[in-house]
């Protein structure tokens, strides 16, 4: 069964093990990402680069990755309330 690991801001620690199927076939890659808000309605929201750390199970295809603090109140901020 695979182990839950442990998120931080800043990395997604060494992991043994997939969390979404448990295989030990994984990269770990750095990216650059663009978060915007979807439709037509949102398009003058700012958009939020996100340069992520990502591990990639090779498996099945699962990517996991940790939005940083920073960029996560900015998406936060840019929210309407609920």
């Amino acid at each position: 069964m695979p182990t839950q690991l442990p998120l931080n801001d800043q990395t997604l620690v060494d992991a043994m093990y997939c969390t979404s199927c448990g295989s030990k076939n994984l990269g770990r890659f750095t990216a650059e990402m663009l978060i915007h808000f979807h439709g037509l309605k949102n398009i003058d929201r700012r958009d939020v680069f996100v340069f992520p750390e990502l591990m990639i199970c090779f498996d099945c295809r699962s990517a996991h990755f940790v939005v940083p603090q920073a960029e996560l109140s900015a998406l936060a901020q840019d929210l309407p309330a609920r």
